[in-house]
């Protein structure tokens, strides 16, 4: 995968900036490195390989993916979940809406030197812990005590330090840009 098969969804990525999805964008535009993403600051690191997609066959999948197999005759997100608790013990659903109910909505606005001051913090604690890059989500809820959401984070970062956004990531900084050029083959 390469930047030019990314193009054509920039839009609908910038709308709406799904983790799973700006790390196979980023690592297809050549970022390199390594990646904080969600709440609990988990890692995923950006290589070579990252953009490759992976071919198996049905059958593969259900042997590797027990769940895959026991959510195939579902026919409501409702039963999905039951099963998925049932042979997981939680569903991602159940932490999200656990979440939500812990956070306050953004109803407040922090100033930008609250904000900005909120961001370096993070960015170096992150540079130390070996971090290149983190998600908007990541940021936002690293930065839980503002009250203040990824998308009022990502306007604000673009607006105030356009230098650092390296699509659809946040490059720290004070960590290296890892940015490669890649051109489509032939």
């Amino acid at each position: 995968m390469l930047q030019v098969d990314i193009d054509p969804f920039r839009a609908v990525l910038d709308w709406h900036p799904s983790e799973a999805t700006a790390l196979l964008a980023a690592a297809a535009c050549g970022l390199r490195g390594r990646v904080e993403v969600r709440d609990a600051g988990l890692t995923v690191d950006l290589t070579d390989r990252s953009a490759s997609i992976y071919s198996l066959s049905l059958s593969d999948v259900l042997d590797i993916n027990p769940l895959a197999g026991a959510l195939a005759d579902t026919t409501s997100l409702d039963q999905a979940e039951d099963i998925t608790r049932r042979h997981c013990g939680f569903s991602e659903i159940d932490y999200e809406r656990a979440k939500q109910q812990r956070t306050t909505s953004a109803d407040r606005h922090p100033s930008a030197l609250a904000l900005d001051t909120a961001v370096h913090d993070f960015e170096r604690e992150a540079a130390q812990r070996g971090v290149s890059y983190a998600t908007f989500r990541r940021i936002a809820e690293a930065l839980r005590p503002l009250r203040v959401d990824a998308a009022e984070v990502r306007r604000h970062l673009i607006t105030t330090r356009p230098d650092q956004y390296q699509w659809p990531l946040w490059a720290l900084d004070v960590a290296p840009t890892h940015r490669t050029l890649q051109t489509q083959a032939g």
